[in-house]
């Protein structure tokens, strides 16, 4: 994992120091490499978790959803829960999974919280 997140920050970063970023640069989006960071990222935590490495793990659960952005807003002023379910096209799906990822990241910062108070 603190390969791929190398890797994956070097991506979104553009550092291109190497021959072997600059072509996976060139042939992925910025976005999705920010996604796929934050995926790695989460797993990272999750790994620290379950080792009690609890400050490292909350360190990178942070960072994941930093890299997510803010909350995506939808045609109804922002209101994330009014998506109309009949009429789901790819980009209500993309908001689903992006809201979904960055749920499951606040609910292990919630589950490391409880265990510190």
């Amino acid at each position: 994992f603190g390969y791929a997140a190398s890797l994956l920050r070097s991506r979104v970063h553009g550092d291109v120091a190497s021959s072997s970023v600059a072509v996976l640069s060139n042939n992925g989006d910025i976005e999705q490499n920010k996604k796929t960071l934050a995926t790695v990222l989460g797993k990272m935590g999750e790994l620290k978790a379950s080792n009690g490495d609890v400050e490292g793990a909350r360190s990178e659960f942070l960072d994941a959803i930093e890299l997510l952005g803010p909350l995506p807003s939808t045609s109804e002023g922002g209101d994330v829960s009014a998506m109309d379910v009949d009429n789901v096209d790819n980009g209500n799906i993309l908001t689903a999974q992006s809201c979904e990822s960055r749920a499951g990241l606040y609910l292990y910062l919630g589950q490391l919280s409880s265990e510190t108070v």
